[in-house]
């Protein structure tokens, strides 16, 4: 096992797998399923990080054991997976019993689906193990990229259960449900977030304006006042790079749903009723949009974060007439944004769940 390799280049922190289901394909495995390359990596940029060979030491030993870690978490539930296999495999050789083809095939989806959640969360993972030892800042940024390609099953079972699209309908409906719950939270944690940045660009406008009136009377200082500004932009920053993050991890969560619900759907019979088949595509649709919503949402809120990255980065602030339009120009963006419709979402789940019930 540990084909994990973790590494510091500079001021780039590297954790690297080209495949870490490597050592669940045992003969026993291979003959029961056919298990695609898992490949992860995962940078994480330390800049602004103090850092000495100790301390680098002590962050990679951290970060090679959870990804050790998490490779072996892994490999065991393939390894449980292949043991269930083969016992149903077993009662199959002694009776057809029609059901025990429709159990390993819902094991094998599950376990197929929870590797899929797994590539997504890897790069949060090893950000966590980090987190442990030094304390992140908003420049620490973390790029994670992987590939699966899905669990098949190769062993053929002598039965086949009529309630197989039944069964698959209501798994999805299920699992889409469970993520509708995690969505609909994402968007109010948007919300406070999006909130709280439009509070401190309210804060900063009426500082300005208080600034202003004080340059008019010749009670400010021209030097006080540069250095104010500068330093209300890096509060700023931080309020939408806090927004953007959040953003980021709603995105990922959708298009990861998204995916998983187009694979579902792919996997129905071609006879399924057009009515489920017809819930499921308004499922992926909703996602879709709200995908488009998020990713829209995520650009703006990083614009704003870099402008104000750029600003606060100078050592001459703009003047205060022209750093008051920005803020109100901002200030009208950020209250445009309107709250993320997932409810609607959860309300479509809810039906396909119905549907699935009918069904069964």
């Amino acid at each position: 096992m540990a084909g994990n390799k973790v590494s510091i280049d500079k001021e780039l922190l590297t954790v690297e797998n080209s495949d870490m289901l490597k050592d669940a394909r045992t003969p026993a495995a291979k003959d029961l399923l056919k298990i695609s390359p898992f490949f992860v990596r995962s940078e994480i940029n330390l800049q602004g990080l103090a850092r000495n060979p100790a301390l680098d030491k002590k962050i990679t030993a951290a970060v090679q054991k959870r990804a050790d870690g998490y490779e072996k978490e892994l490999v065991g539930q393939l390894k449980k997976l292949v043991d269930e296999l083969i016992e149903l495999r077993k009662k199959d050789e002694k009776s057809s019993d029609d059901k025990l083809g429709d159990s390993a095939e819902t094991k094998v989806r599950k376990v197929s689906d929870a590797l899929d959640d797994a590539l997504v969360e890897f790069g949060h993972d090893m950000r966590k193990a980090l987190k442990n030892i030094v304390k992140l800042t908003s420049s620490m940024k973390s790029i994670s990229r992987g590939q699966f390609r899905g669990l098949k099953l190769m062993h053929e079972f002598s039965g086949g259960s009529n309630r197989e699209l039944a069964e698959a309908y209501g798994e999805t409906a299920q699992d889409l449900a469970s993520v509708a719950k995690k969505l609909i939270v994402a968007a109010v944690d948007e919300k406070k977030l999006r909130a709280a940045a439009s509070q401190g660009l309210e804060q900063a406008l009426k500082e300005t304006r208080q600034w202003e009136k004080d340059a008019q009377d010749s009670s400010g200082s021209g030097d006080r006042q540069n250095k104010l500004v500068l330093k209300t932009a890096r509060n700023l920053q931080s309020l939408l790079d806090e927004l953007n993050a959040h953003l980021d991890t709603f995105h990922k969560l959708l298009t990861s749903t998204a995916n998983g619900a187009n694979k579902r759907l792919t996997q129905f019979k071609k006879d399924a009723p057009d009515k489920e088949k017809k819930a499921l595509q308004t499922v992926i649709k909703e996602l879709q949009l709200l995908i488009k919503e998020a990713a829209a949402r995520q650009e703006a809120s990083g614009q704003l974060a870099t402008n104000y990255r750029r600003l606060s980065a100078a050592t001459t602030a703009p003047a205060l007439a022209d750093w008051r339009k920005r803020l109100e120009h901002d200030l009208r963006a950020v209250a445009a944004w309107k709250d993320l419709p997932v409810r609607h979402l959860n309300k479509v789940i809810s039906e396909l769940n119905q549907l699935a019930k009918k069904l069964a």
